[in-house]
């Protein structure tokens, strides 16, 4: 969906198979996050192509069964069928994006990382979730990434409440030396909202009144 923007759709035709997969890094396979991307490299993966010109056994022996049914899928062999129902139920929500140029503005790579946290966020209320934990991560220029992990004092359901938090774990990660080509975070450890009881004494809880009818205008007019 991203290798043809804005139709987001792509015939790949058998003869043009590898010619595709080997422009294809392999973090940006769907399903292979940071930590296998340099599992993979460490084993000499860089490419979609390389994957999946390595034989079975080898996979099985070094991965687990999720990363076999990728192997499987790049093969071109089904191993699940379409869902078109709509998913009601998530264990993680996750906003990214990669851009160019690579960049090593603070400012620009905090406001896109603002923007994606506000987007997951708005989904999370789509589906009446209150969130306990965030990961943030940045990628490098040279498809590393660095990230870290935000544990709420109390499930929240607006961002606004947690940017001083957010910046903080933002300066721990960001190195100003360092170009970035893609921010992200990823969202969980949810609680339905009917089912929370908000503490005797929140260090959100008059805020969060004030913010609910500010962001019930922001969930009707943006849609992710």
């Amino acid at each position: 969906s991203n290798f043809d923007k804005p139709s987001g759709y792509v015939v790949i035709m058998p003869e043009k198979r590898d010619e595709f997969l080997a422009k294809t890094h392999i973090g940006d396979i769907w399903g292979i996050g940071w930590r296998l991307t340099k599992r993979m490299e460490a084993l000499g993966i860089h490419t979609a192509l390389a994957f999946t010109q390595k034989p079975e056994h080898t996979i099985r022996g070094y991965f687990n069964k999720s990363v076999l049914e990728i192997w499987y899928e790049l093969q071109g062999q089904r191993v699940y069928s379409l869902n078109t129902e709509a998913k009601t139920t998530y264990a993680s929500i996750q906003k990214t994006q990669t851009y160019t140029p690579a960049t090593n503005n603070k400012d620009v790579l905090l406001a896109r990382l603002l923007d994606h946290i506000e987007r997951a966020f708005i989904k999370a209320r789509r589906h009446d979730y209150r969130v306990g934990s965030i990961q943030i991560f940045l990628k490098t220029q040279k498809f590393t990434y660095t990230s870290t992990n935000i544990k709420l004092p109390e499930k929240v359901m607006y961002p606004f409440l947690i940017r001083p938090l957010i910046h903080a774990a933002f300066d721990r990660i960001f190195n100003p030396k360092t170009l970035y080509r893609a921010s992200g975070c990823t969202l969980f450890d949810f609680e339905k909202a009917e089912m929370f009881q908000e503490a005797l004494f929140s260090p959100y809880k008059e805020t969060e009144h004030r913010l609910k009818k500010f962001y019930s205008l922001v969930d009707e007019r943006k849609i992710t």
